[in-house]
């Protein structure tokens, strides 16, 4: 189909929308974001490594805001992957 792939990771290496399932706070600044995956499908993404997150218009100035995340969601889990994200006061 042409999309080149980051090694086995099934997220190619041009920007994709995926579904954000929930979020679930751990503390006052930092909450779990759940991504959706095609069901049954795993995020295959090598130990190491990271995903780039784009939040359109959210950077300080209101550019884009890209931050690279790891998933801390095991890597055998079906139909989706977990980021834990720090919020930061704008400065």
């Amino acid at each position: 189909d042409g999309i080149a792939y980051a090694s086995t990771c099934v997220v190619p290496i041009e920007w994709r929308e995926y579904t954000l399932r929930s979020v679930r706070e751990v503390n006052h600044d930092t909450s779990i974001f759940t991504f959706a995956l095609p069901a049954g499908q795993t995020l295959g993404l090598p130990t190491c490594a990271c995903l780039l997150l784009r939040a359109a218009g959210c950077e300080h100035g209101g550019g884009d805001a890209v931050r690279p995340y790891t998933p801390i969601s095991d890597e055998a889990m079906e139909g989706g992957f977990e980021l834990l994200v720090k919020r930061y006061q704008e400065w």
